[in-house]
């Protein structure tokens, strides 16, 4: 069976919908030299995978005064995007969700808890950010801040409650240079390991993998999880990212950790990030 690819055209950031067509570019990108296109990442994705028809959700007009703006879209695309994945995930393949923004994690995890018993699931989390907030601790009230608390159970009861308990066992970090005092305390109380931009400075991309890979080994099925902030800013175009941040990783140490976790023996669910 060919590895999946599912386009979620969703974004709830400050550039708010313009980010939502990123999978296309991403996916059309083509190659200058004729000789040279066949070789192109975008185009032995498309010859090696099976395209799904992009999650469709319902867009709401923004209600930037309202707590959580995009709420009700969230919730529309997490259900949409978890059907997709129940109905044509294979376990023993792999699957890229391509965003969007990191957001669409609540939609992957949701589809992944309906197959597996979360507790054998151990995420790595590629970012900048924790994600790790809450309504109560987040001073943005932006949802990209949500995603690891909503598959770990907290949260706005919308994106929480479809779980119906079944929420994620562990999370490991790699590359992770910002977390808010809120998260602190949250990542306190959740199976949670740390491995910083330090971490992975001092100890090298290698050694972080497989302490990475030996804090999750009770773990049956790895899901890979990667934002674009996790890059170093000067990797970066303007506007590819809302809060660029200087001291991220190389795309060298990237292609490391997904071929790292590819070539594991355990299963995984890959799910790729990017914003705009």
């Amino acid at each position: 069976m060919k590895p999946l690819i599912i386009p979620v055209p969703f974004a709830v950031s400050q550039y708010g919908q313009s980010a939502t067509n990123t999978y296309k570019r991403i996916l059309n990108n083509t190659s200058a030299s004729p000789v040279m296109e066949k070789f192109n990442p975008s185009a032995l994705l498309l010859n090696n995978c099976q395209l799904l028809e992009p999650i469709k959700f319902d867009k709401f007009i923004d209600k930037q005064n309202t707590m959580t703006p995009f709420l009700e879209s969230a919730v529309d695309m997490q259900q949409n995007l978890a059907s997709s994945i129940q109905n044509n995930l294979n376990p023993k393949s792999k699957t890229l969700v391509l965003g969007g923004d990191h957001t669409i994690s609540v939609g992957t995890g949701l589809g992944i808890s309906r197959l597996l018993d979360m507790n054998k699931v151990g995420l790595i989390y590629v970012d900048a950010h924790g994600d790790c907030n809450t309504p109560d601790s987040s001073q943005s009230k932006c949802l990209t801040g949500y995603p690891v608390a909503v598959n770990f159970g907290l949260g706005h009861k919308e994106l929480v409650e479809p779980f119906n308990q079944n929420y994620l066992h562990k999370v490991a970090y790699i590359g992770v240079r910002d977390i808010d005092e809120g998260e602190e305390k949250i990542l306190h109380h959740i199976s949670a390991k740390i491995f910083s931009n330090i971490d992975v400075e001092l100890q090298g991309i290698t050694q972080v993998l497989y302490s990475t890979m030996d804090y999750l080994s009770d773990c049956n099925y790895i899901w890979l999880s990667i934002d674009v902030d996790s890059l170093d800013s000067v990797y970066l175009q303007t506007g590819e990212t809302d809060v660029p941040s200087s001291g991220g990783l190389t795309p060298r140490e990237i292609l490391a950790i997904t071929k790292f976790v590819s070539d594991s023996k355990k299963h995984f669910f890959d799910r790729n990030n990017s914003i705009k």
